[in-house]
């Protein structure tokens, strides 16, 4: 296909830009969307694809904007990953944010649209403009092209789906209710699709197909912004703290973390408490405190060293052999925050949000020695430091396969005390280290008329019609529930090749060795589910 002078990419590779990822969607996502089935191998399989597109559309110009921002890609590609092995819903949501913002900063610095610096917070606003400024800016001039395109070639085609997909629309029902071996094969190729999914499919992949046309359109056409702002000459930096002021708040925060750490080093760290407080108190508690005073200090540091005005040599190594001390103080304030977190996850075991914490206590103090470092280090670039030890740390949380080892260590260390009724609320990757202290007999229920039950029995919900569900108790309930809803999502994307995922796969080999146990929730879900209809 010849272009025009115009156009910086073929119109036949701009139709297949906006068509090919049109269909990737309405295949390997729409479930996930629209009916809430969980994903799996299909993220690292659109996430390829799409590289795959980028390639075949731009070739060189693509490698050169892989080189550009390489850890772009590996980030991406990891985080994609994590898709096929664990269930978070937590991480998994972040996992998916960050693939989109990673994706779409990296295409702005290699085509050179990039609005700020890389590796920075505004990458945020960069993947903003990449997927909606670019992608609505550029619809125009990519059906302009369509339509100038050999004699209107390309219009025709267009004009000629639109007609088509109505048609198609009255046919296929009278096809698939007409021969059985066709309404067979079309079921094995697209599933037993609605008529409401089938209309909204094809009304997303239109609307994508737009989108991807014009965001192609204005990657191949767009001139690089001229000089990038990464190379534009950096701004005076107002400096508005005088050093006076700079010196006092260092030396009283200085004097109180001092006395601090020395009192964390003489009992925290050593085991020893004065009389009259048990040591299981005194570390026990405070992490989230000291976690919010090691937060306030790094900031007030960073503060500082930002907009303290200029001084003589020696006040400005005084300022920084206190910033240093400080940033040292505020190291030991995470330790001792930290190792409380552990003692109190020892006595009452492990959960999403102390396991949360303690990763971004580890992020924070690994990003503190670089500030000390660029204390003595000027050319050290804090944002991309900062860019990095944060990923890096969430790329280690992302694949610690967190639920798992919450339920393993709880299970470990508490045993049957272990808090059950919190474990079934995880994600499916818990579940076969806990369902082997599941009673199946907790769950047998019994649905009596109302006017014989005895009120000291057991506890019991109200079904309607005169009748009564009897079961163990409101945590046994409770635990049908969220094992239910796990069960039903398992079920939603058991043998399709789209959702494969490791952990679910585990989980339904665990269910599969617990018959009656299922059997036994599937009878809670349907008489609660007949009391409420």
């Amino acid at each position: 296909m010849n272009t025009t002078n115009q156009n910086n990419i073929s119109t036949l590779k701009l139709l297949l830009a906006g068509v090919v990822p049109a269909l990737l969607f309405c295949i390997l996502f729409y479930d996930n969307l629209f009916h809430l089935k969980p994903f799996g191998l299909n993220v690292p399989l659109s996430l390829a694809a799409f590289y795959l597109l980028m390639a075949a559309a731009f070739g060189k110009k693509f490698f050169r904007l892989l080189v550009r921002a390489p850890f772009h890609s590996v980030y991406a590609v990891l985080l994609s990953i994590t898709f096929v092995l664990f269930n978070d819903p937590v991480l998994l949501s972040i996992n998916a944010c960050l693939i989109i913002l990673l994706v779409g900063e990296q295409i702005m610095l290699g085509t050179g649209q990039a609005l700020y610096a890389p590796y920075s917070v505004h990458m945020v606003g960069d993947s903003l403009s990449c997927w909606f400024s670019l992608s609505f800016g550029g619809i125009g001039g990519a059906f302009r092209q369509y339509r100038n395109e050999n004699g209107s070639r390309f219009s025709g085609i267009l004009i000629g789906i639109t007609i088509a997909v109505p048609i198609l629309f009255a046919v296929i029902p009278l096809l698939l209710s007409g021969d059985a071996v066709f309404a067979h094969f079309f079921t094995a190729a697209f599933g037993s699709l609605e008529w409401g999914d089938i209309i909204g499919r094809v009304l997303i992949a239109l609307a994508l197909f737009v989108l991807f046309s014009g965001l192609f359109w204005s990657l191949a056409n767009r001139a690089p912004r001229k000089p990038p702002v990464s190379a534009a000459p950096a701004a005076k930096k107002e400096r508005t703290i005088p050093f006076s002021a700079s010196l006092i708040i260092l030396f009283a925060l200085s004097a109180v973390l001092a006395v601090f750490c020395a009192i964390q080093f003489f009992y925290l760290f050593s085991s020893r408490v004065p009389a009259g407080v048990t040591y299981a108190e005194y570390a026990r508690s405070g992490f989230w405190q000291l976690l919010g005073a090691a937060v306030i200090v790094m900031l007030t540091v960073l503060l500082l060293l930002r907009f303290g005005c200029p001084c003589t040599p020696a006040a400005f190594q005084l300022r920084r052999i206190l910033a240093a001390f400080l940033l040292g103080c505020t190291l030991i304030l995470l330790l001792s925050s930290f190792s409380r977190m552990t003692l109190y996850e020892q006595a009452f075991g492990f959960s999403q949000l102390r396991l949360f914490t303690q990763f971004f206590m580890t992020a924070l103090f690994a990003f503190l020695i670089i500030v000390i470092l660029r204390l003595w280090l000027p050319r050290i670039d804090l944002k991309k430091c900062a860019f990095f030890c944060f990923m890096t740390c969430y790329l280690i949380l992302a694949f610690w396969n967190i639920d798992a080892f919450i339920a393993r260590e709880n299970i470990k260390n508490q045993g049957k005390k272990a808090d059950i009724s919190y474990l079934t609320t995880l994600s499916a990757d818990a579940l076969p280290y806990y369902i082997g202290l599941l009673d199946e007999s907790d769950f047998t229920i019994t649905i009596i008329p109302e006017d014989e039950f005895q009120y000291d029995t057991a506890a019991y919900q109200y079904l309607g019609n005169d009748r009564i569900l009897l079961y163990q108790d409101d945590e046994t309930l409770r635990q049908a529930w969220h094992l239910r809803r796990m069960m039903r999502s398992l079920e939603s994307s058991a043998g399709d090749w789209r959702y494969f995922n490791v952990g679910r796969e585990a989980a339904q080999e665990a269910l599969a060795a617990n018959p009656q146990l299922i059997e036994n929730i599937d009878k809670i879900k349907e008489a609660l589910t007949a009391g409420l209809s």
